[in-house]
């Protein structure tokens, strides 16, 4: 037996409490045409692959508390837990907050091959 051990339910559980979480986020995720995703997602995404940025929660929040972002990129299908006290600070300091579907696209527009939750466009 080590330090941390699962048994067959608790693993089981957990795997449940993923699924439905994800149900639950799809369901969240308001239906869009994919025209008006590419239209106005290639857009602004845009700005990510051509301007300075950073990626990642631990770098955003850093340009945020130094003043550097300019604009901030959330991933809609990211957990709450990791975008919400992000999405707080840019309301704080009045950092336009843009949403982007997914984060595998989020990651690809900031240049890297996984996904993102969290992405600024800095000043």
């Amino acid at each position: 037996m080590g330090f941390f051990s699962l048994t067959n339910q608790n693993s089981y559980d957990i795997i449940q409490t993923h699924a439905r979480y994800r149900r639950e986020q799809k369901a969240k995720t308001p239906n869009r045409s994919p025209a008006a995703v590419e239209t106005g997602g290639a857009l602004v995404l845009s700005k990510l692959k051509s301007g300075p940025r950073v990626v990642g929660v631990k770098q955003t929040r850093r340009a945020l508390g130094d003043g550097k972002a300019a604009q901030v990129f959330l991933a809609e299908d990211a957990d709450p837990r990791i975008t919400q006290p992000v999405e707080a600070i840019c309301a704080q300091q009045g950092v336009p907050v843009t949403r982007v579907p997914h984060m595998k696209e989020l990651g690809s527009a900031c240049g890297i091959s996984v996904g993102s939750a969290v992405a600024a466009l800095l000043i």
